[in-house]
């Protein structure tokens, strides 16, 4: 193999699947987690209904990787539609308090959010910046 370049080494290395939770057959749907809360509505996005179930059993913030992929907390102002920008720190802070990480806003919504549908967002390009 001395002979190839990188790029052919790189296609003749094994792929290694990467560790997480797999689902064999149905794959998991990626849901949508919102909060509504007294001066703004939050949403975050999870991997799947399930994860958000395991993660309100037992909530332990160590655990948030394997519910969530990104930690982003987004809003649209008031409500479950509109376009989707990323929470402000300062908005965060005045529906959750003061000296919270990322993780704890987070961990905050998925407890006490309820988890709706992510089909609507996909399909209506909510996700844009």
């Amino acid at each position: 193999m001395d002979y190839l370049n990188t790029m052919q080494k790189r296609n003749k290395e094994p792929k290694v699947k990467a560790e997480g939770h797999y689902q064999k057959g149905n794959i998991a749907q990626p849901v949508r987690v919102f909060y509504k809360g007294k001066d703004i509505d939050l949403t975050v996005f999870a991997i799947s209904d399930d994860a958000v179930e395991h993660y309100k059993a037992d909530p332990n913030i160590k655990n948030l990787d394997r519910v969530v992929e990104v930690f982003d907390v987004y809003t649209a102002g008031r409500g479950s539609t509109g376009q989707l920008g990323t929470a402000s720190r300062a908005e965060m802070e005045g529906e959750f308090g003061k000296g919270l990480s990322e993780e704890q806003f987070v961990d905050h919504v998925l407890r006490e959010g309820k988890i709706t549908g992510v089909q609507s967002a996909i399909s209506h390009n909510l996700f844009e910046k």
